[in-house]
């Protein structure tokens, strides 16, 4: 039984076994099912479907990775003209990384995060790091404009560095995790999903090797927009079964035990005993026991051997750098067609394809059939043999290769839209090469696989495939080494028609053989365990492996780092550690039986302080990027008045319209929870950005302001959708965890929420913009990027414990349909009914198709909305204090004392003070003193009065502007340097705009806190979140509003409204002009208040979604702390 069915919407997130009394640590489970046996409530069906939608995601990540590895050397060098060896080495850089974040990405899968959260924020910043690679790489003038050499270049690389990071966390999981799906199928059926999972990889290296390099050789913006729309698809496609999938809680990571093994086994290297790995057992007073300490031991025995494919992989890594490099120098084109030089991969690939089986069904039988033992090690040995050889290959093709250059025999082509005279030895020539290597993969890489499996300890398979990705990384950087070692005539990849490639062939041929020699030594004295190499699992589970690793470096499936333990354990009988995903995918985890009493007290405090702190560093956060974003666009971009203020406001707009979206998607399809966790990460990569941006990479590399306008663009773009996921979801998750405790609890919660945005708002005003405006904007928005990293930490040490509501899908729709449904009818019959409402047609009883009462609840929502876009200006005049309030500040005295300079943007800590100050004082005092007296301030009273002070507060800023320029008059000005722009600033002291800041403080405490109470008390219950939206988005069109105006104010006055050189024009005049217009709006606001009827109904609702009945709660004394 569901936990909704049970009548309990809250669930932990920690899946709990039913044998066992206390939760065990889940992962990002969400249980439909009190039994043990809840695995069982799926379909074989929906269990096919999951593994279907993880080949697909799988699929589309292949194609996104090998299309964009590819032509990376290539792209480096044609596009980016970085000189050699830097594109082979940024190449080999990347590929080692991709083999090596494995291991970070398996650890954070198996400890902390789970598999399904792991792949899901690894594809959300796999998704950013191709859009960034896809912008670095257009070619249309304007895009050319903004990025100068430097700035290209930088982009680049923290792209590959977003994809090199997501890439492990994908790679680490995607396997184990498609293979649970299947898991109680059996061990066939799984193998099945292995062949399959194969066969997927392949289309995806057949499609980026093929479709894409042919499209990136001709445009390159074009095949990296491609690689955008697979990721994307990869994304939705992973998303689809969300609630569906079965996941396997995190139970610590073997990784991290191993380690601790043989650090205490350093510890006590001097005890007697009979090895130095033996001084970790417990009897010799180790902490571990004998069988732990034997399985680590056997694991060390394999590690000589696996530093043998170091080198192996290095050379393993010349199919993506020189051979690559050497193909672009040979005949591209043919009669009707042409061959780009990466496609020439498709011949490893097909090798392996008709070897794989080839050697598997016939010839390894055959040869066991003759009385030949062919072991896994004399595989590897002819693996490394076959590797050297196409080594040699590649050299004396390169000797061919320039000798017909020589003669003469020369072709230009265009690679890249950049020319160069090729040699007319045809490409196809590099087929042997390919072919070699190919064919040492099958012997040498898979072979490797089966061997560690066989001869590893069952529970440590997930350390031996950690180590076997390491080698295959750390080769490639032995690789990029040697390039970088070799002279540029043994690598001449700028003109190898100039140089002797076939020197470097030649060498790494006989470093091959030496490396060879070495593994025969080692083989020699390699004793086998007595394995289960004969047993049918592990037979069938290398078979399916077999092609697991058959693509390494750029053509690679994924491994089995964070599952390979729990495959030996298949079979039809039901896995506890694995639970379906029902609730939505907001329910990351849960317990078994669904009730929310078994998290403590305790528990749930440290949730909400958790969620507190996430609150408070993501606030700092966003208000250090805010408070001196005026300055920053004016006085480091070098942007003309009004565009520093538009921007700053289009940022904030963005910021307060995204949260909409951002409820929608979790209420709809992700929940809460994921929705913050997946905004956080993109959040982290726009601070970052931000503050890639405000670098100084010196003289040489210096990003041009187009490059720096481009990097302040995609970051606040990120940011603002990051924020717009947190803000609409982090208070009711915070609201969630302690709901059981009463309304008074919640109520507090709320007061603290509030509390601890003022804390980072005080921070950021005061800490952050000083950093900003004394040292440099880089340190203050590296502080910024870490305050936002620390939130996500802190948001996720919870993750294991937090209760969530089951998302019911959005009613928002619904909402658009009942009042589409009235528009449709309102040419039709009127009513018979005395005084029919235009939306009363889509009511049951008059003939439309919706209950009444949901139609009445649509009613009281749209009654709302005319209170609502009075809000619009009130938000246009808030928004003057990040925007002509700083202005108008830089231009009075900053510098108070000798060793004292005030930020001009700290002036907005005096409106976070007032609000501090008031909020207890108009609660606990005047309110309960004016209901003392039998004054009813109801809120909308109180919002008419917060928009008169809001009116005062641009009234005295106006008379402030005035006094401001008097000073220069009688006392002159004086140079001061705020963000080293000199300007001429009156001798009046910037204090003087204390009051305005006050006002507008006041103005807050009774206008946004009031809108709020009243906009919860006035909606129904199931269409709170749509209000919040529309509240939220108010904000958002005011912001706009206001960047409008100043741009309307000055064009109209020539500038002298909203001017650059603030003493040479009238800004006055602006403030005036808003103080005008908003008393307008407050008449407005008047006669709106003056008509509206608040909605009566019990303060005790329940919910009956099922018959229609209204669920609107109108007790507002508890709501207006809010």
């Amino acid at each position: 039984m569901s936990a909704t069915t049970n009548g309990n919407e809250n669930s932990p997130l920690i899946p709990e076994e039913v044998d066992k009394p206390h939760s065990t640590p889940g992962g990002e489970t969400s249980v439909a099912t009190n039994s043990s046996d809840s695995n069982s409530a799926l379909s074989r069906q929906q269990r096919v479907l999951n593994a279907v939608c993880i080949l697909v995601t799988e699929l589309c990540e292949r194609m996104t990775f090998f299309g964009a590895a590819a032509n990376l050397v290539l792209f480096s060098k044609n596009v980016l003209k970085l000189q050699s060896p830097w594109p082979s080495t940024i190449t080999l850089l990347f590929a080692g990384t991709c083999f090596l974040t494995p291991l970070l990405g398996g650890w954070l899968a198996d400890s902390y995060l789970g598999q399904y959260n792991t792949i899901y924020g690894s594809s959300l910043l796999y998704f950013v790091g191709v859009v960034l690679l896809a912008t670095v790489s257009a070619s249309d003038n304007l895009l050319k404009s903004l990025f100068n050499a430097s700035g290209r270049v930088v982009f680049f690389i923290l792209a590959l560095v977003l994809i090199a990071f997501s890439a492990g966390g994908i790679k680490a999981t995607v396997s184990p995790f498609g293979a649970d799906q299947l898991k109680q199928d059996g061990p066939r059926a799984v193998q099945t999903f292995f062949n399959y999972f194969y066969w997927f990889i392949n289309i995806g290296a057949l499609v980026a090797f093929t479709v894409v390099v042919a499209v990136q050789q001709k445009d390159i913006f074009s095949g990296y927009a491609i690689l955008v729309g697979f990721m994307f698809l990869g994304i939705i496609v992973f998303l689809t079964c969300r609630n569906r999938y079965l996941v396997k809680p995190p139970g610590g990571s073997q990784l991290t035990e191993t380690a601790k093994i043989i650090h205490n086994a350093i510890k006590n290297r001097k005890q007697n005993t009979g090895g130095w790995m033996d001084g970790a057992k417990s009897r010799f007073g180790g902490k571990f026991g004998d069988d732990q300490v034997e399985d680590v031991k056997a694991v060390l025995r394999l590690l000589p051997v696996f530093i043998t494919f170091i080198f192996y992989f290095s050379v393993f890594s010349q199919m993506s750098t020189s051979f690559l490099i050497q193909g672009t120098y040979m005949k591209l084109n043919f009669d009707g067609f042409s061959v780009p030089a990466a496609s020439l991969s498709l011949f490893d690939i097909v090798i392996i394809l008709v070897l794989v089986p080839l050697m598997d069904y016939a010839v390894y039988p055959r040869i066991e059939r003759s009385g030949i033992k062919l072991t896994s090690l004399r595989r590897i040995g002819v693996g490394f043999v076959l590797s050297a050889a196409s080594m040699l290959v590649a050299g004396l093709i390169e000797i061919k290769r320039r000798t017909v250059w020589q003669h003469g025999n020369i072709c230009t082509q265009t690679v890249f839209n950049e020319s160069h005279s090729a040699s007319c030895f045809s490409i196809f020539w590099q087929a042997p090469q390919y072919l070699l290597v190919g064919s040492g993969e099958v012997f040498a890489t898979i072979t490797g696989l089966e061997f560690a499996y066989s001869q590893a300890p069952k529970n440590l398979n997930g350390v031996i495939m950690a180590l076997f990705l390491s080698a295959s990384g750390i080769g490639s950087y032995i690789a990029n080494f040697l390039v970088a070692v070799v002279n540029s005539d043994w690598y001449p990849e700028e003109d190898p028609n100039q140089g002797h490639m076939e020197y470097f062939f030649f060498m790494m041929a006989g470093l091959m053989t030496l490396n060879f020699l070495l593994f025969l030594l080692i083989a020699s004295s390699y004793k086998y365990k007595k394995s289960s190499l004969q047993s049918k699992g592990i037979k069938s589970l290398v078979r399916s492996y077999e092609v697991d690793l058959k693509l390494y470096i750029y053509r690679t499936s994924d491994n089995f780092l964070s599952g390979g333990t729990h495959i030996f354990a298949m079979g039809n009988k039901k896995d506890p550690e694995l639970e379906p995903i029902f609730g939505g995918a907001s329910r990351s985890n849960a317990l078994a039986d669904s009730h929310p009493e078994h998290i403590g007290r305790r528990t749930r405090i440290l949730l909400v302080v958790c969620i507190l702190f996430t609150e408070l560093c993501e606030r700092l956060t966003f208000y250090g990027i805010v408070a001196n974003l005026v300055l920053y666009c004016r006085d480091y971009l070098k942007l003309e008045a009004p565009l520093p203020s538009s921007i700053s406001l289009a940022f904030q707009g963005t910021s307060f319209f995204s949260p909409v979206i951002g409820g929608w998607v979790a209420d709809t399809f992700l929940g809460r929870y994921n929705t913050i966790y997946g905004s956080s990460l993109l959040y982290v990569v726009g601070a970052i950005v931000l503050g890639a941006a405000t670098f100084d990479y010196g003289a040489i590399y210096g990003l041009s302001t187009g490059s720096k306008e481009a990097f302040l663009g995609i970051a606040l773009l990120l940011i603002s959708v990051g924020t717009g996921g947190i803000k609409a979801n982090v208070s009711p998750l915070g609201a969630d965890q302690i709901e059981n405790e009463g309304p008074i609890i919640v109520q507090r919660f709320f007061d603290w929420f509030y509390w601890f945005i003022q804390l980072g708002s005080f921070l950021a005003y005061t800490a952050v913009v000083s950093v900003q405006q004394e040292v440099s904007f880089f340190y203050g928005y590296v502080i910024t990027a870490l305050s936002m990293f620390l939130a996500v930490i802190l948001f996720v040490s919870g993750r294991k414990y937090y209760i969530t509501h089951e998302h019911k899908g959005s009613y928002l729709s619904e909402t658009l349909k009942i009042i589409w449904q009235g528009l449709k009818k309102i040419q039709c019959q009127r009513s018979a009914r005395v005084g029919s409402h235009w939306l009363d047609r889509a009511k049951e009883s008059l003939g439309g198709t919706y209950k009444d009462q949901r139609v009445e609840d649509v009613k009281s929502v749209l009654k709302i909305v005319p209170i609502f876009l009075t809000f619009i200006l009130y938000w246009t005049i808030y928004g003057q204090g990040q925007t002509s309030y700083l202005l108008q500040g830089s231009f009075m005295k900053l510098k108070l004392s000798e060793h004292f300079t005030m930020p001009a943007a700290s002036l907005y800590l005096f409106e976070i003070t007032m609000l501090l100050i008031l909020i207890p004082i108009v609660d606990r005092i005047i309110y309960p003193s004016l209901r003392y007296f039998g004054i009813d301030f109801t809120p909308l009273k109180k919002m008419g009065v917060g928009m008169l002070f809001a009116m005062g507060s641009v009234l005295m800023a106006g008379f402030m502007e005035i006094e401001r320029k008097k000073y220069i008059d009688t006392h002159g000005y004086f140079k001061q340097h705020p963000f080293d722009t000199p300007v001429n600033a009156s001798q009046m002291n910037i204090f003087y705009q204390v009051p305005q800041y006050v006002l507008q403080g006041t103005g807050e405490v009774l206008t946004s806190i009031p809108g709020l109470a009243f906009a919860y008390s006035q909606s129904p219950l199931y269409l709170r979140g749509v209000i919040m939206g529309l509240n939220l988005a108010t904000i958002g069109i005011g912001f706009y509003v206001a960047g409008a105006l100043a741009a309307i104010a000055k064009n109209a006055s020539d500038g002298s409204w909203y001017p650059q050189d603030l003493n040479a024009g009238k800004l006055e005049n602006y403030f005036f002009f808003l103080a005008a217009v908003m008393f307008a709006n407050f008449l407005l606001f008047v006669f709106l208040a003056r008509k509206y009827k608040y909605v009566e109904s019990p303060n005790t609702v329940t919910v009956q979604e099922d018959h229609g009945q209204s669920l609107i709660n109108t007790s507002t004394s508890n709501l207006e702390k809010v």
